[in-house]
């Protein structure tokens, strides 16, 4: 594990308060922790492709950033595009060459629904043509993030159900999720 630390933000920006970094190039430097981009409030670029990151969490308090390279990490899933959502001066995301990415019909097209204030994903403009196909096609996160909480609380319920009813008729009852069913002798 290789942590971003604020002695290299110092050593590549030459800036020693976090407050005035306005752009980071820390490419190929097989980070998997950047948690310390949290303090980088006034970023406005950050270069972090050809690493090991997994998630985009950190990057949500960043609310000056406008230009993100992540290409070539390990982000595996769509849903940490949730994390940019609020960033609205974010005019640029390279995520390409991802596993979120890779293979993916619609990767663009969610990219391009989930963050409408991009002007351009992987290195090319998006068009207003793709926009509007955008709002057809791409899976809207914020919906399926939704589902998938209500789906928790669901299972949830369902689970006290069970254990409420093995409380009070005892071991005969088997839970199943989606399926709450009596055992049959």
């Amino acid at each position: 594990m290789v942590q971003l630390t604020e002695d290299m933000i110092v050593a590549r920006t030459r800036v020693s308060n976090m407050a005035s970094v306005k752009k980071l190039n820390c490419w190929g430097a097989d980070l998997t922790d950047i948690s310390v981009v949290r303090r980088l409030q006034n970023v406005e670029m950050l270069s972090l492709s050809l690493n090991s990151l997994t998630s985009l969490s950190d990057f949500q308090h960043c609310r000056n950033l406008q230009e993100l390279f992540v290409r070539k990490n390990q982000i595996q899933s769509l849903k940490e595009l949730i994390w940019l959502r609020d960033l609205s001066r974010l005019k640029h995301l390279w995520l390409a060459e991802n596993p979120c990415a890779e293979g993916n019909d619609r990767y663009r097209q969610t990219v391009i629904r989930n963050l409408p204030q991009v002007e351009k994903v992987d290195n090319v403009s998006v068009t207003s043509e793709e926009r509007a196909e955008a709002m057809r096609f791409g899976i809207n996160l914020e919906e399926e993030e939704m589902e998938d909480n209500r789906e928790q609380r669901s299972m949830s319920m369902e689970k006290e159900i069970y254990d409420m009813r093995a409380e009070s008729e005892g071991p005969e009852y088997e839970y199943r999720p989606r399926d709450l069913v009596q055992r049959n002798g």
